[in-house]
């Protein structure tokens, strides 16, 4: 049987693919194992992020409550509300976000295996790691646009 120019075409694509996973796995993987803290420098700075966005919406909330202070959350205004849910949801997101990425860190002295492992758990973990960055984001935003409201 012989093999047609699309299947050709289509098992190159797959080869290609494959090479650059390949590539991509054993490029995060040395980072791993070269890394003083187990942590990749993308999961570093997205738990930077993180950190101080939980740091700076319990400052907000604490720098604010003295005007929600002796004030039932009924008594509140609709952007006081708001403000109180928004800063709990950022703290929140920003807790979740810090647990996915100590998931994807190595935990004891490295060694290539365990850096080859936490590599492949990372380009698979990917997309739920990208999902909570962009939900932290949105709620983010949310909290800016809030904050000029509130203070305007």
């Amino acid at each position: 049987m012989a093999i047609g120019p699309l299947d050709a075409v289509s098992l190159a694509g797959a080869v290609v693919q494959m090479v650059e996973f390949t590539c991509k796995l054993i490029a995060k993987g040395n980072e791993l194992y070269q890394s003083t803290d187990g942590a990749l420098v993308e999961h570093r700075e997205l738990d930077s992020v993180a950190q101080n966005l939980r740091s700076l919406s319990r400052r907000v909330e604490d720098s604010h409550s003295w005007v929600m202070r002796g004030k039932a959350l009924k008594d509140l205004n609709p952007e006081e509300r708001l403000l109180l849910q928004i800063t709990s949801l950022c703290r929140n997101q920003a807790k979740e976000l810090e647990g996915a990425l100590k998931k994807l860190t190595l935990d004891s002295a490295p060694t290539r295996w365990k850096s080859f492992r936490q590599a492949l758990k990372s380009i698979l973990g990917k997309q739920k790691i990208h999902e909570l960055h962009q939900k932290l984001s949105d709620s983010r935003s949310q909290l800016v646009l809030l904050l000029v409201v509130v203070l305007g």
